[in-house]
């Protein structure tokens, strides 16, 4: 009787030895997969970033814009290697794969009568570039500013995007995120910046709220400020603040996108990244219910002097 328990216990641990081994493998089969795909996008492999040359692309009419974008790549770019590069020189190798670019470009909305959006991108070079650049491999694209009004708020804010675009850009190479299919960069959770004091400019948000309401919405972390108090907040990268961002069109029309966004002012990171489309009822800015989401984390902290 002896001899056929232990037997049975015998058999069960084998089977159960069998059937582990064989989970095992399947999940090691599924890790290789992940491992295989994890960097890739669109099955264009993206995994090489690090390791690529960056092309920024840049007018040879030293605009404005221009040299405050290039300014902005020499302090903050560390992702790769980088060279400069005009748009003609763009067009000669665009088709090249050893290649990623970081170029300005105009993007129209679905009219043609639609005010165009300038945005920075980043680009893999690539055979479809032959087809234009709307369809090469595109990793990010962040709104800065209306092509009508290139002299705007955007120019404090650009050192900023520099680490948004490579801080994506990083998590897509090692595979930490897929890449989005509609490029909207990664965005921190905001349940991790409840310490952080938020500085809205006032015009940025949409509806009536007064500084009272704005306070007691996000428990006393959050108020009003200049756009020159800003600027100056990220110069300074004050610690533990979030500073609104605003980008639509000067003349809005109906079916432009407006952008609103919330950044670090001493990590330089994203927590906030929203659009909306514009009508005759909703304008730019932060809508009502934009404030509900974003204040939302908030709730369960108590004011400062309570």
């Amino acid at each position: 009787m002896i001899k056929k328990i232990v037997a049975i216990f015998s058999l069960m641990f084998f089977v159960s030895i069998s059937l582990f081994a064989q989970q095992t493998k399947h999940l090691d089969r599924k890790i290789d997969q992940f491992e295989d795909d994890k960097v890739s996008s669109r099955k264009i492999y993206v995994g090489n970033i690090p390791n690529k040359v960056t092309k920024v692309v840049l007018a040879k009419d030293n605009s404005l814009p221009d040299l405050i974008f290039k300014n902005a790549v020499e302090k903050g770019w560390y992702l790769s290697p980088f060279e400069y590069c005009s748009y003609q020189e763009f067009e000669q190798i665009k088709c090249d794969t050893n290649f990623y670019f970081l170029l300005r470009i105009d993007k129209m909305g679905k009219k043609d009568e639609d005010p165009s959006m300038e945005f920075i991108t980043y680009v893999k070079g690539g055979p479809s570039a032959q087809e234009g650049i709307d369809k090469m491999t595109e990793l990010i694209a962040l709104p800065i500013y209306p092509g009508e009004d290139n002299q705007g708020r955007i120019f404090s804010y650009l050192p900023t995007y520099m680490n948004i675009i490579q801080e994506y850009l990083e998590q897509i190479a090692y595979g930490f995120v897929i890449p989005s299919f509609n490029k909207d960069p990664y965005c921190y959770p905001l349940e991790e910046a409840v310490d952080k004091e938020i500085l809205f400019v006032k015009e940025d948000v949409l509806y009536e709220l007064s500084d009272e309401q704005l306070d007691q919405m996000f428990h006393g972390r959050a108020r009003y400020a200049t756009q020159d108090e800003i600027d100056k907040a990220i110069r300074e990268e004050r610690p533990n603040t979030l500073v609104s961002l605003v980008v639509a069109p000067v003349e809005a029309v109906k079916g432009s996108y407006c952008y609103k966004l919330l950044i670090s002012t001493d990590t330089y990171r994203l927590y906030v990244y929203r659009k909306h489309k514009i009508n005759s009822r909703l304008k730019a800015g932060f809508m009502k219910e934009d404030m509900r989401r974003i204040s939302t984390p908030y709730t369960f902290i108590e004011k400062e002097n309570e």
